[in-house]
């Protein structure tokens, strides 16, 4: 089984958020990492799908298909 897409998953979390908080405290991680993830999934603009965030490209191929 392949591993890439989590540890890329945790190499842009960790580059992208977790290094850039100085005096991050133990009991904040959970929030962060929780607001990282609400970001990746929902904001973050990606040139692959079109340059539309995750959600936006998930709603607009879900609008597409007839069932």
């Amino acid at each position: 089984m392949d591993n890439v897409p989590i540890e890329s998953f945790f190499s842009i979390l960790k580059s992208e958020c977790i290094y850039l908080k100085q005096n991050l405290q133990k009991n904040e991680i959970p929030e962060v990492v929780k607001n990282f993830i609400m970001y990746y999934n929902n904001e973050r603009l990606q040139e692959k799908i079109q340059e539309l965030a995750p959600m936006q490209f998930r709603q607009q191929i879900l609008a597409s298909l007839s069932f």
